[in-house]
C-alpha cells in the first residue's frame, strides 16, 4: 500500500510503499489492468483464476 504525502496538482509525494527504482504506472492504469485480465493473468485472493 502506498503512503502519500503532499500534492501540488502535478506531483504527489510518496512517503512509503515503493522501493527506489520500482517501476509504476501513473496514467491509463485501467487499460493496463484490462489487458492483464483479458490475458488470464489476473487472480482473486483465494488463488483461483477468473473466467
Amino acid at each position: 500500500m502506498l503512503e502519500l504525502g503532499d500534492r501540488d496538482g502535478e506531483h504527489v509525494e510518496v512517503l512509503g510503499g515503493l522501493k527506489p527504482g520500482t517501476r509504476y504506472v501513473t496514467e491509463q492504469s485501467f487499460l493496463i489492468r484490462q489487458d492483464i485480465e483479458k490475458s488470464g493473468a489476473s487472480h482473486d485472493h483465494r488463488g483461483r483464476r477468473h473466467a
